[in-house]
């Protein structure tokens, strides 16, 4: 810590002035917003009193002693003036009836006596009845020599009358605006919490510099106010009325669809628990998950949550869907609200903020049965960005539920086939969740928080796949799964974007090594659930089957990149590698059976290897990388013994052939390979000479200027002599009987 420059007493005494002046400037804000009608009045009646003085004197020199006609007419004139705005003032008791009537059917009695009796309509109404009859007493003090003073009073009581009646009529649309209605009893709640807030920082000094307990060292826990607290528990009395209110006139306003009104009142009791945790302070005791403690519950808390979940089935038996909406909403900004609680040591459990997501994922279960697809979509966002928060404020334990509770509405879109959407839904929640897990600066345990929604997003795609039917025109499970599964978007697409941030960090950058620190818990193991799902959508004829290699492939190239990143130490490089490795080999327990190898041939797996082992292969990858070779080898012979017409042989001796001009490559497609894969998996001769013909074919056609992708693309980029000469040693290894036999043309002349 910093020493604190010590100050001369000029310079006390100066930021002391300074100080009182700011003060009293803001007391003086406030004194106008809180009272301008009085002052107004009040600067009124003075300045007529300056004018009068000004002017009075000479203006009654001027006019000199008036007759007895001219007399009777001013009297005549103040009378029937002030008999008149006697009448008048009808029209502000008129104004009250009117706040009366509107008010009487739509709030509860106690607000609405609280309100019907607003001191200030009160007050202009009496002003405009005295005003009235003071300009029609004035008829009395006339005189013909004293005439300027009674009539220049007579004006500015008519102005000043006529200011009251804009007052009035201004004040009364106050009064029965439901919008200045939920700010009088925010405000009064607010200053009520604030008064028992001052208290107890008055009766407890300490409370300003809280001392941590001698045996919780570090501890911010302030026993001493929560005793005081605990001794008056009538001191949340005003805030839990005024919860009341704004839950009445949500409710009433909601039945008539004037739903600004009902986010106003939602708003309300925001602001209300947010001045109710602040003059609470670190009083709060949190769920251990040992002992009960009857100073755990907090019935300020519990009952809002109560009746945020009765108003909700209320919505939900009205069929209500902005309702419904907007009760998960709060709960939602309440659930945040209350991460925000301290509890007195770090890496407590959020107990409020937990029962409050508990709440919300409660209320978006009961929306289930009721055919409210928007509504559970919108339920699904909340919990996310719920979980999101609960990360950024270090709440990881919760997030398993959490997760479980997304996992289970997207369940709902297998079930019913109008509630597609909300599994797409869930699905892209759930990969923004595994991004932010990664992307966690926290220092905790994020092995089962990341493997418990690893294992969520798993369970939703096994299922999917199992229960529904897709073909490659529907291809409905590829549209499930692309929040997470997909190769253009989702998480796929940020968590590339996130390797390719770390690849470009320096050594020593800490958050950079715990990305990568994160990373390297969330695939321990990753293997084993990509294998199930490859597995179950090859049985199901799913065309997620493409989506599932070129995920695989992709996130081990990735993985495989972030090993060899500035950033990964020596213990994260070898695991990640490793994980790398494990990833990729589920690609060789795809089937190679005949219906199988047919039902896989469109989705050009060797070519996906190809593509893999190259970008290895430029990332410096190279154990990686050949393994990547070794796999493309063995699915060449593996669905190169059957005739489908694709092809897989002749295209994927081809990818051999550039491999194995990489020197770090070729002792995983040497010609030996080559030899023993032949030998473990044979393949008819017919179509291995074949092959053989059309490689040589092949051979003999330029390679320049080539603009096709894939494969095609880089053959074009090797040097012709050497490509030729290692395609025709592969095409004779294949089939040595037929080498010198005439090459046929690939155009057939």
């Amino acid at each position: 810590m910093e020493p604190v420059p010590h100050q001369t007493p000029k310079e006390q005494v100066k930021q002391r002035l300074r100080r009182a002046y700011y003060e009293w400037q803001n007391r003086a804000m406030g004194l106008w917003f809180r009272g301008w009608p009085a002052l107004l009045f009040i600067f009124g009646i003075c300045l007529a009193v300056i004018g009068y003085w000004a002017v009075g004197p000479a203006l009654q020199a001027e006019i000199g002693e008036l007759d007895k006609d001219r007399l009777t007419a001013v009297e005549t004139l103040l009378v029937t003036v002030g008999g008149s705005l006697i009448g008048a003032t009808a029209i502000v008791s008129a104004m009250v009836v009117y706040a009366l009537q509107v008010n009487v059917e739509r709030m509860p009695h106690a607000l609405f006596r609280r309100l019907s009796s607003d001191l200030r309509l009160m007050l202009a109404f009496v002003g405009t009845v005295l005003l009235a009859c003071l300009i029609a007493s004035l008829a009395m003090v006339v005189t013909q020599n004293e005439v300027v003073l009674p009539l220049f009073t007579a004006l500015w009581s008519l102005i000043l009358v006529l200011i009251l009646f804009g007052y009035a009529y201004r004040r009364t649309l106050d009064l029965v605006n439901p919008s200045f209605q939920l700010n009088y009893i925010v405000k009064r709640a607010q200053q009520d919490l604030a008064r028992w807030e001052k208290f107890a920082d008055k009766a407890l000094p300490a409370v300003a510099q809280p001392k941590a307990a001698e045996d919780r060292p570090g501890s911010t826990f302030d026993a001493p106010r929560l005793k005081l607290l605990l001794q008056f528990p009538q001191w949340t009395g005003s805030a839990d009325e005024s919860l009341f209110y704004a839950a009445s006139l949500a409710s009433h306003y909601a039945s008539k669809g004037d739903f600004g009104v009902v986010n106003a009142a939602y708003s309300a009791i925001l602001a209300i628990h947010a001045s109710y945790l602040r003059a609470k302070g670190n009083t709060f005791v949190a769920a251990n998950g040992f002992m009960d403690s009857p100073l755990i519950g907090d019935s300020f808390i519990s009952g809002t949550l109560e009746s945020l979940r009765q108003t909700h089935r209320e919505a939900i038996t009205q069929g209500n869907e902005r309702y419904m909406l907007a009760n998960l909403q709060v709960l939602a900004k309440l659930a945040e609200l209350y991460l925000r609680i301290d509890y007195g040591s770090s890496g407590t459990n959020k107990t409020h903020a937990n029962l409050a997501a508990h709440y919300l994922a409660g209320a978006i279960k009961e929306v289930l049965p009721h055919n409210r697809p928007d509504i559970l979509m919108q339920g699904v966002r909340l919990l996310s960005h719920h979980a999101q928060c609960c990360i950024a404020f270090g709440g990881p334990d919760h997030l398993p539920e959490l997760t479980q509770r997304i996992a289970e509405i997207a369940l709902v879109g297998i079930v019913r086939e109008d509630h597609f959407p909300v599994t797409v839904c869930a699905m892209e929640e759930l990969g923004k969740l595994s991004l932010a897990l990664l992307t966690a600066m926290q220092k905790y345990d994020l092995r089962f928080p990341l493997h418990e929604l690893r294992d969520d997003i798993h369970n939703v795609a096994l299922l999917l796949i199992k229960n529904t039917k897709d073909s490659a025109l529907g291809n409905r499970h590829s549209q499930a799964l692309a929040g997470y599964y997909s190769a253009q978007s989702g998480f796929l697409a940020m968590l590339e974007e996130l390797a390719n941030q770390l690849l470009q960090a320096e050594a020593d950058n800490k958050h950079a090594q715990q990305i990568i620190r994160n990373i390297r818990e969330w695939c321990d193991q990753l293997y084993l659930t990509q294998k199930d799902l490859l597995i179950t959508a090859v049985e199901a004829q799913s065309p997620f089957v493409s989506d599932m290699v070129f995920w695989i492939t992709h996130v081990t190239e990735i993985l495989a990149a972030l090993s060899a990143a500035p950033a990964c130490n020596g213990h994260n490089r070898e695991n990640l590698e490793k994980d790398a490795t494990r990833l990729l080999c589920v690609l060789s327990w795809l089937p190679d059976d005949k219906d199988s190898v047919a039902r896989l041939a469109p989705y050009q797996v060797h070519e996906r290897l190809f593509e893999c082992a190259m970008h290895l292969y430029g990332h410096g990858c190279f154990n990686v990388a050949k393994r990547a070779a070794s796999l493309l080898l063995s699915w060449a012979f593996r669905a190169g013994r059957y005739q489908n017409g694709w092809g897989t042989l002749e295209h994927a001796m081809y990818c051999v052939a550039v491999l194995s001009l990489r020197p770090e490559l070729q002792a995983a497609v040497s010609h030996d390979q080559i030899q023993e894969m032949m030998e473990k998996y044979p393949v008819p001769q017919e179509i291995l000479d074949r092959t053989a013909q059309d490689i040589r074919s092949k051979a003999e056609s330029p390679f320049q200027s080539r603009m096709l992708p894939g494969i095609e693309h880089e053959l074009s980029q090797e040097d012709p002599e050497t490509l030729v000469s290692v395609l025709t040693r592969i095409a004779n290894l294949l089939s040595p009987h037929t080498a010198n036999d005439p090459v046929p043309s690939r155009f057939g002349h």
